[in-house]
């Protein structure tokens, strides 16, 4: 699986580089037809065949490199989902232990007595930071040498401090692990985002010259159609992409990849707009 952009681009260079190769012998004769007549004593006619292939050839390189970036990155987004999953699991664990422990411990020594002595009261955060938070605080308290709990208002109700933090300890060890790993994919995920924009950046540069060179090689050489049909598309003014068209502007996310809280979200970096779908070069 690539990205929307990168498979566009994909498209694009398997035009041109189709151009390249099938066109490199005809183009190159008829260019000699044209010019052969105008070479001085000694002179040699250049070898257009060749590098009209090279510039196919370029193509081809720039292009696979962009590909094994987009599929890196999309590796990275795969693991991100699974940690985000393992992140949400031990939240929504973690909570639920809480709040039974909140009112476990209200229905011994009164109402609003956990959120005065541990800070478990009537809104329980869903935010996985906030709820980490809060627990260590818990624990923090509860394992303290001087704490004691206060005079209880139901006989015949065992309250225990030390077996409610190791029921706490549980997913809150698995969160804080997740946390810590989806914080090190982000990271990670930052990285081959930008890798994979300035590969991207580097074809749309490779790819307009590239496109360039060989319209003005079928045009020397009186092909005019094929000329038009690999000919790159206007630069608009304040484009921040080399081939990019609106027809295209919007997300460039891949399917794997789930939306991703503000307060969570690691990945940066805009990527380029992506360009038109090609027409067949051949």
């Amino acid at each position: 699986m690539h990205s929307k952009m990168v498979a566009n681009r994909q498209r694009l260079s398997a035009s041109l580089e189709s151009s390249a190769f099938t066109h490199a012998a005809d183009v190159a004769q008829r260019a000699n037809e044209v010019l052969s007549e105008l070479l001085a004593e000694g002179e040699t006619f250049p070898d257009l065949e060749t590098l009209q292939i090279l510039i196919g050839r370029r193509l081809e390189q720039k292009r696979e490199r962009m590909l094994e970036l987009d599929r890196r990155h999309i590796d990275e987004i795969v693991k991100d989902r699974a940690l985000r999953r393992q992140r949400d699991g031990a939240t929504g664990k973690l909570r639920q232990t809480v709040i039974l422990i909140r009112d476990s411990f209200d229905g011994a020594y009164g109402p609003s007595r956990c959120e005065e002595i541990l800070g478990f009261g009537t809104r329980i955060p869903q935010d996985p930071m906030l709820l980490r938070q809060l627990t260590a605080t818990a624990i923090a308290y509860m394992e303290e040498p001087g704490f004691t709990l206060p005079e209880k208002k139901l006989d015949g109700v065992e309250w225990s401090a030390e077996a409610f933090v190791r029921q706490l300890r549980e997913p809150y060890d698995e969160l804080v692990e997740a946390q810590e790993q989806l914080a090190r994919e982000d990271r990670k995920s930052n990285k081959t985002i930008k890798l994979k924009n300035e590969a991207i950046e580097d074809f749309d540069d490779t790819s307009r010259r590239g496109a360039n060179c060989l319209v003005g090689l079928y045009t020397l050489a009186k092909e005019d159609l094929w000329a038009e049909r690999v000919r790159p598309p206007a630069r608009r003014p304040g484009s921040g992409s080399s081939s990019g068209s609106d027809s295209d502007s919007g997300s460039d996310e891949p399917q794997v990849e789930e939306t991703v809280p503000a307060s969570t979200a690691g990945e940066g970096g805009d990527e380029p707009e992506s360009p038109p779908a090609p027409t067949d070069a051949t």
